[in-house]
């Protein structure tokens, strides 16, 4: 699947994709690194009742 969002994404001309992961969401960090993917930056997600940490990844197209 994620072959084919990429694939869908490069034919509608992009050449960048980039996505947020959950910090505490390990097993899906691990996939997207094993799809190319590389960490570029954390970011802080603040609700009113709760603050989490985001894993910006992304790759060329």
């Amino acid at each position: 699947m994620f072959k084919k969002f990429i694939e869908l994404a490069q034919s509608r001309g992009k050449k960048y994709l980039w996505l947020e992961v959950l910090e505490q969401n390990e097993r899906a960090y691990r996939f997207y690194e094993k799809q190319g993917m590389v960490h570029i930056k954390d970011t802080v997600l603040r609700t009113a009742s709760q603050e989490s940490i985001l894993k910006v990844m992304g790759m060329t197209i």
